[in-house]
Parts: structure tokens; C-alpha cells; sequence
């Protein structure tokens, strides 16, 4: 389905930059709301998923900022976020040794738990999704030419 079908325009989109705009937007829209279930689920966000992925893939206790500055989404509250997490039992926080105004984030085996369920489910779900339509030399090509557009 074209996006002018999506969007139930009446007539083409002729500026190709407006299109593709459209598109890119609608796509991310699409492949979040076909990844949202099994996170729902388990009782996460996107947001949430996204910090215990930074937290796991950095292998060190991090720091909020750290976290922040890695985040998909930029205007998280990753205070709150961390916050629910804790609560959760999925991470931990402790003072730094250096400096105690430091506060430093780290994953918890249960954290490390919920992650290795999840991944295989919201990997195999964009893989299902993505790869219904488009080879891997395709997604390659997508993605290379996404990188181009944002550098």
C-alpha cells in the first residue's frame, strides 16, 4: 500500500521530499506500533526496553546522562523512566565511589532476563515485519540510504 492510500489522499503527492517525509514518518509510526504487544505484555514501554538495552549493551554501570544521550527518544524522562525500573527489580542504582552525587545505573539478572525474552520477540516480529516485503540486500539498502539522510 502507497502512502497516499494510507493517508486517503485524493491525488498523488508530487514533492518527493514531502512523500518521502510522509513515509518515513508513517514507517516508524508502523514498526513501533508491530513491536508495541510483547512489550505491553511484559508490562515495558519503548522507552523502558530502550534504557535496558543501553544499560545491558554498555556492560559497566552508567550514569543518567549516559543513558540519556544514547536514548531513541531524546525527550524521555530518563529519570522516570530508571525510576519504574527500579521498581520493577529490572535495575539497580547506587552512589559512585568517586562521587557520591553520582548516581550510577546498572542491570539486575532479572533485568538481564526480561531483555534476552524480549529481544527474541521484538527481533523476530521486525524481522517477520521488515522481511515480508524486502530482501536483506534491500533492508541493507534502506538502511544505508537512512544514514545517509541523517548525516
Amino acid at each position: 500500500m502507497n502512502i497516499e492510500e494510507v493517508i486517503k489522499s485524493s491525488r498523488p503527492i508530487e514533492d518527493q521530499y514531502h512523500r518521502t517525509f510522509l513515509n518515513i514518518v508513517y514507517s516508524g509510526i508502523w514498526l513501533e506500533q508491530n513491536t508495541i504487544d510483547p512489550l505491553k505484555q511484559r508490562g515495558l514501554s519503548h522507552p523502558q526496553y530502550n534504557v535496558l538495552r543501553i544499560v545491558k549493551g554498555y556492560k559497566a554501570p552508567m550514569t543518567v546522562a549516559s543513558i540519556q544521550q544514547r536514548m531513541l527518544y531524546q525527550t524521555s524522562n530518563v529519570t522516570r523512566i530508571i525510576d519504574k525500573l527500579v521498581e520493577k527489580g529490572l535495575l539497580v542504582k547506587e552512589s559512585s565511589n568517586e562521587d557520591r552525587r553520582v548516581v550510577l545505573v546498572n542491570i539486575t539478572a532479572a533485568g538481564s532476563g526480561k531483555l534476552k525474552e524480549l529481544h527474541d520477540l521484538i527481533y523476530g516480529s521486525v524481522k517477520q515485519v521488515v522481511g515480508k516485503n524486502l530482501s536483506v540486500e534491500e533492508t541493507m539498502m534502506l538502511g544505508t540510504l537512512l544514514d545517509k539522510m541523517r548525516s
